[in-house]
């Protein structure tokens, strides 16, 4: 998976981090700041494809994207209907005379993750 520069970064563990500069002149030409526990930054040098060359923990990725599903569905005594309504006001226009229940879905996930 490649960097995406023009989004937030982090190490692979999760430290919070700031790309300085990708343009050094040097074996190692990225140079990032990463967020210590006390609240101080270390300083690290990066390939151009932003890892490490000392620990794996220093190499760097996207902050992975958080989204939030919020949907509707209409339940029936045998099934749940297979639709998904972005409001109960279209979930109740959608319903059919026996339905039992409409069941509001919310759930938070990261982007690209469980989609196989």
């Amino acid at each position: 998976m490649n960097l995406d520069i023009t989004k937030p970064v982090e190490t692979r563990y999760g430290r919070p981090a700031r790309i300085v500069c990708t343009d050094r002149r040097s074996f190692l030409p990225v140079m990032a700041l990463v967020l210590n526990a006390d609240g101080t930054e270390s300083f690290v040098a990066l390939t151009k494809d932003f890892k490490s060359h000392v620990c794996i923990a220093d190499d760097l990725v996207n902050v992975p994207e958080m989204r939030v599903l919020d949907v509707w569905l209409n339940r029936y005594p045998q099934y749940i209907c297979p639709f998904v309504y972005a409001s109960k006001t279209d979930a109740d226009l959608g319903a059919g005379p026996n339905r039992d229940a409409c069941i509001h879905v919310v759930r938070e996930y990261v982007v690209g993750e469980g989609m196989t």
